[in-house]
Parts: structure tokens; sequence; C-alpha cells
């Protein structure tokens, strides 16, 4: 009987990046060389694999079709909570190790790499990677879960949020009427629009004769204009005459209020937010004393003068799309600066 050939390949690497090795047999080189290839390509789609070859990244992506049901979420949910998670954190980490060689120190050490992230990633990364471990026991890849004992860390403290006062605010929209992009960098000082609001406005949400603007839709990170973040945020919210002005010079072709250049395709949010970068550049360059302040600040900033203004607190939440809910409204978006306070004490004089 003739003696098989031999084809000795490498078929991925350990957590240590030591490379993991497989014998191939057949009656030529050739025939071994085919085998290995097509091993590779069952490894590849997940098809007919013995428990002990199974990858983590060939069972993550298996997890990823099979458990999480892309039609049961809205896109941006399943792009950015699962699959960006997945692909971006999770695989390039354990990579194409073999799910039995992950062991708890290996998980250790992966959120040890991520405890300078947010603590929102931190905590996608932690279910996601728990649900992927344990649904391998569950289908006979493992014996048990390397997920054990392990110390979740709890991310970078989250940046303050911060707002303008009115005299900041007034700087703000004076150099708004100068610049380009003033009238997306003035949307939610006078509308409290969030980036996502601000990128579906259409030009037919606003009723010029009585200054009011209708906030109903939101956009996601792909394009995909919809209700919105919640179902709370659909509002009609007035503007004043100095921002009536601002939009009666905006010139735009199409149905958006934010549109491309040159053309009638809305503004995605992350074009908004690279356009507000700029026009915050340009700002601070002549007011250099002002804080620089993210998109979503001068929202808080909207509640925050309105407050300070003594508008009901009910009514701010009206306004800003938490659906009556004073609550979220007074602990997250508005922030009283100490002059507010002694003012409303009596005592700015005694400072």
């Amino acid at each position: 009987m003739a003696q098989l050939k031999e084809v000795k390949k490498t078929i991925g690497h350990d957590m240590n990046g030591k490379a993991i090795r497989k014998s191939f047999y057949g009656k030529t080189k050739k025939e071994a060389t085919a085998k290995y290839n097509e091993y590779m390509k069952q490894l590849e789609a997940g098809l007919s694999l013995a428990a002990s070859d199974m990858t983590f990244e060939n069972w993550a992506r298996t997890w990823l079709t099979t458990y999480i049901n892309e039609k049961d979420l809205d896109s941006q949910t399943y792009a950015s909570t699962y699959k960006n998670t997945v692909n971006n954190h999770l695989i390039p980490y354990f990579g194409n190790c073999p799910l039995r060689m992950i062991k708890p120190v290996d998980v250790n050490n992966f959120f040890k790499t991520k405890q300078e992230n947010s603590f929102s990633l931190i905590h996608k990364c932690d279910f996601i990677l728990r649900a992927i471990l344990e649904t391998a026991v569950d289908n006979d890849l493992l014996i048990k879960s390397p997920y054990r004992n392990i110390s979740v860390p709890c991310g970078a403290e989250p940046k303050p949020t911060r707002s303008y006062t009115a005299e900041e605010a007034k700087k703000h929209l004076d150099f708004c009427k100068t610049h380009p992009f003033g009238l997306l960098a003035a949307l939610p000082l006078k509308t409290s629009c969030s980036r996502s609001e601000a990128a579906a406005l259409m030009i037919s949400d606003f009723d010029t004769a009585r200054n009011v603007v209708h906030i109903c839709k939101g956009m996601n990170a792909v394009g995909e204009i919809g209700q919105g973040k919640t179902g709370n945020r659909p509002r009609y919210v007035p503007y004043d005459n100095e921002f009536a002005e601002m939009l009666a010079r905006h010139e735009t072709s199409g149905l958006y209020l934010l549109s491309r250049n040159d053309t009638d395709q809305p503004l995605r949010p992350d074009r908004i937010a690279y356009r507000y970068k700029k026009f915050q550049k340009d700002l601070l360059k002549k007011h250099p004393e002002l804080p620089d302040l993210r998109y979503h600040e001068l929202r808080h900033t909207y509640g925050t003068l309105l407050n300070e203004n003594r508008v009901p607190d009910n009514t701010i939440a009206l306004l800003m799309g938490h659906n009556q809910n004073a609550r979220i409204t007074n602990e997250v978006y508005i922030h009283q600066s100490i002059d507010h306070i002694q003012r409303m004490l009596g005592l700015a004089d005694e400072k």
C-alpha cells in the first residue's frame, strides 16, 4: 500500500501568537494541499467542523447571524451594538484562536486592553463576549465557558457636560450669522434639535408664518430616517425672529434643510459633526475665551438658558422632547451656573 503524502499547514494561532499546525494527507502532495484548502474554506464558512477546530472568529460570526436577528432590530442598533463590537473589538483580539484554547486569563487580559474605553463600549463587549462563549457551550463547542471570575473595568470617566452662559451663547449666535455653517450651529441653541434630528429636518417641517418647527424624525448613522431615538421626541418648537432671519437667508436645494453640496441629499449626522467641528474651530479663533462645546452640549445650553429664564420645567421637557419628564431635563440637561444661583438667592451683590 502506497504511503500517503503529508502536508503540514498553519490553520491559526493561539492567544500567545503561536502557530497552530495541522497535517493533511493524500496520495500526492497536491491532493493533500487540496484537502487543506477545502478545510480552510469550511473553517471560513463554519461548515461541519469538529469542536476542537472551531475558531473564535468563526463562531462569533455564526453567533451574530444565528442568535442576533437583524430583522428584529433597527439597523443602527444592529450595526453599532452588535456587528461593530464583534468585528472591531472582539475578533481583532481573539482572532482565529480556537475556542477551546481561550482561558479566563485571556478574557481578563482582553478587558485590560479596554479599560481606557468608555463604559458603554466595555458594557457591549461584556455582554456580547459572554453570550458568544456561553452559546458555544450550549452547542457542545466548549465543555465550559472561560467567562468565569472575569474582572470587567468600569471604563474611563465620561467627559463632564458643559453649557454656555447667556453671554457666551450670544457670541456663538452672532458668529453663526457670518459663517457658512452658521445655521447648522444655531439649530440646537434655537430649537433643541439633536444632531440626528437636524439631519432629518425638512423645509416642510418649518411653519415660517408662525415661527414653529415640527421636530418629528431622526436619521441614524447609515442615513436612514425614522421616528428618531425614542418615541418621546416628536414635538413643535417655536423659535425667535433672530433664527427666523437666519433661516430666511439660508440657501438650500431639495427637500432637506441641511443638504450635501450641490445635491438634494440630506446631510448625515457624521457630516454635521464634521461641519460643526470646522465651525467651532473658526469660532474659537475669534473668541478663544469660549468653551469648546460639543454639538450636543448646545442642546444642553438650550435647556439651561430656558431654566434661567424661569420657564417651567415641564415646558422645557416638552420642548426638548422628554415628554414632560422633567426629571430627565433637570438631572441631565440643565446646568445652573453659580452666578445664576447667586442671583436667584439675592446674593449677587455680595460676591
